[in-house]
């Protein structure tokens, strides 16, 4: 299926082929070729479902499992009533007792996965290209440090180095760094870099988490549309700047986007 670029309001957005038609000429012409003067120097990106294959983690199960686990807590009264949370959110919220339980069911899926853990295709050739041009990368995880652990030893087999490297169990001066979406890891690695947010991009395929994360964070974001995480986001806060079909994309984006900066 073909990709093709538009640019609208100073960013870049690939669009799939077949959905060309939905856009009306007058739209077309209010698309602009205007864009910001500050090219990507850094690439933030996801591990399950982006450097690892969609599907590698069964998050439905997933999500059933712990859901099942709150149904029971003491806690079910309080936790029910918070709309829209995510698997790790109502974790956060079940009782010791639950809790425990909880880390049992995530540690096993994990501990699978790890064993399992390969490279989506592309990924390498992707970050091999980022490394040829001097583009930092890193990565932000939900996943725990034995997985990101396990990624960085396929990683330097290839000689490829992704720093810092950021955990949702990653300790920052005596605290847990917040989880994606909330921004706090994407700050903390563009203050690291050394550069301003809209020189950084966070490539995900997750709205809710990657790109929401990217925009709380104010840095550019590139959707990686699996076919799997179809959700809208939350808002104009879950809204990409770009949307590509696979990790090697990415490339293209990086790319077309220095070469007009």
């Amino acid at each position: 299926m073909l990709l093709h670029i538009f640019r609208c309001n100073g960013f870049t957005t690939l669009s799939r082929h077949d959905n060309l038609g939905a856009i009306s000429a007058q739209s077309r012409r209010s698309f602009t070729t205007k864009s910001p003067l500050l090219a990507i120097k850094g690439v933030i990106f996801d591990m399950d479902g982006t450097l690892t294959p969609p599907g590698n983690i069964d998050f439905v199960a997933l999500r059933n499992s712990i859901n099942a686990i709150a149904s029971t807590d003491s806690n079910y009264a309080e936790i029910s009533s918070v709309e829209g949370r995510d698997v790790l959110e109502t974790c956060q919220m079940l009782s010791p007792a639950g809790q425990k339980d909880a880390g049992k069911v995530l540690k096993e899926l994990e501990d699978k996965c790890r064993i399992n853990m390969k490279l989506t295709p592309g990924a390498l050739s992707t970050l091999q290209y980022l490394k040829s041009q001097k583009v930092r990368a890193s990565v932000v995880t939900r996943n725990v440090t034995p997985s990101l652990e396990h990624l960085e030893k396929i990683l330097e087999s290839h000689g490829i180095t992704l720093d810092p490297m950021i955990a949702r169990d990653t300790i920052h001066f005596g605290s847990i760094i917040k989880p994606k979406p909330h921004p706090e890891a994407l700050n903390l690695i563009i203050k690291k870099w050394g550069f301003k947010s809209d020189e950084v991009i966070m490539v995900g395929d997750s709205l809710q988490d990657d790109i929401m994360a990217a925009n709380l964070a104010k840095c550019k974001s590139c959707w990686i549309d699996t076919g799997i995480d179809n959700a809208t986001g939350r808002g104009q806060e879950g809204k990409p700047d770009w949307v590509v079909e696979r990790i090697g994309d990415v490339e293209r984006v990086i790319d077309d986007y220095n070469k007009n900066n």
